[in-house]
């Protein structure tokens, strides 16, 4: 049976608390702009905001297959500016996805006062042991959302 995003249900935030948006900047950053894009969507979801997280999914995605991927099969696998490419990618996602969380993450603090947000060091350091190495630098493995979706 096929899972798709409407199948997966958004979780309150009354019961699961989100991480600083600079979690997602961390994750962007070590694990490649889906992951960043994963985590700002879990994000996005326990702050009640699922139709944004579904939107930062697609979006990503969208801008992954018409841009980077054919970018860097035009690139000669031994290029230096390959790996310089891919680290600026990532880069610039350590910068992007916080800023889309922050507004929202700000509202939902002001909505809940006595209720710190989570650091989001376990659930990015459960998500690098359990992917390991990035295969090939095609961003996160699948694990990385599992993980994220159990509370890390």
């Amino acid at each position: 049976m096929m899972t798709t995003l409407d199948s997966i249900p958004a979780v309150p935030a009354e019961n699961e608390i989100p991480w600083k948006p600079k979690t997602a900047g961390y994750v962007a950053l070590f694990l490649g702009p889906m992951g960043g894009a994963l985590v700002s969507a879990v994000n996005f979801r326990r702050m009640g905001q699922a139709h944004k997280a579904q939107h930062t999914l697609f979006y990503t995605r969208v801008l992954y297959i018409a841009f980077l991927i054919p970018f860097l099969l035009a690139i000669v696998a031994e290029a230096p500016i390959k790996k310089l490419i891919l680290f600026a990618v990532e880069g610039a996602g350590y910068t992007v996805f916080p800023s889309l969380l922050r507004e929202d993450d700000v509202k939902w603090k002001a909505a809940h006062p006595t209720v710190k947000s989570r650091s989001g060091w376990v659930g990015s350091y459960r998500s690098a042991v359990l992917c390991g190495a990035r295969p090939a630098h095609t961003g996160v493995c699948p694990v990385i959302f599992l993980a994220c979706q159990r509370g890390c």
